[in-house]
């Protein structure tokens, strides 16, 4: 589940949340059992994991625990669904960048955890876009509420993979890519750059005009857990 890094002055530099998702295929079939509830605290949150063989339960303090495990299982927690995530999480992470702090926000976790939807969810689903297409949308609909004509503001969509310790572009024909990938390189202003394409963006569509092209051109791989499971970061 996402960490948040801000920087800011008015919380924790970095911020942890946990989700919790529904059980998937593997685990219906073998009739598995919840082993896990969550409670939100007037600060933080808590999340219980229970020993199924003991029944002995521990837990551990985050600052968000996201229940999406059941929308109608007493007890376990409330629902939160990806606007819940998005409020939450998304939106802080969007006003502190647009306050000009670097920030950065990424999912962590084994694969067939959920990172994919909770970052990205299912495109053109409305109810279940993630993060990652709800700030680009909030991005556009602040730029076209902005009414001062003295503000020029501009979108670009950079997409690059992390894959056997290279960075590839996955805005470019993969045949392009460089043998090695793209190296990163420092600089004063923005820290660790990489030298890839850079499309611009006059509204929403075209972003997910790139970020389609970028689906199709990561490196994926067929498990157990996950059929389309990103091998790349």
């Amino acid at each position: 589940m996402p960490a948040i890094e801000t920087g800011g002055e008015d919380g924790d530099a970095v911020q942890v949340a946990v989700r919790m998702r529904i059980f998937n295929g593997r685990e219906k079939s073998v009739n598995a059992s919840r082993i896990v509830r969550m409670e939100v605290l007037e600060k933080g949150s808590k999340t219980y994991v229970c020993d199924p063989d003991t029944q002995e339960e521990r837990d551990f303090k985050y600052d968000f625990s996201f229940q999406s495990h059941s929308e109608t299982e007493p007890g376990i927690g409330e629902y939160a669904t990806q606007d819940t995530v998005m409020q939450t999480l998304g939106i802080p992470v969007l006003n502190a960048a647009l306050e000009g702090r670097n920030v950065s926000l990424f999912a962590y976790g084994q694969t067939g955890a959920g990172k994919s939807f909770s970052m990205l969810g299912k495109v053109g689903v409305p109810e279940l876009e993630g993060i990652i297409p709800r700030t680009c949308k909030e991005i556009f609909r602040r730029i076209a509420a902005e009414e001062n004509p003295l503000i020029t503001q501009t979108v670009d969509i950079q997409v690059v993979e992390v894959y056997c310790e290279m960075v590839n572009d996955l805005l470019a024909d993969r045949k392009n890519w460089p043998a090695n990938g793209h190296k990163p390189r420092l600089t004063p202003k923005d820290g660790y750059v990489v030298d890839t394409i850079k499309k611009p963006c006059m509204n929403y569509d075209d972003i997910g005009s790139a970020m389609g092209f970028a689906d199709k051109n990561r490196s994926v791989g067929s498990h157990a857990l996950n059929p389309e499971s990103s091998r790349a970061h």
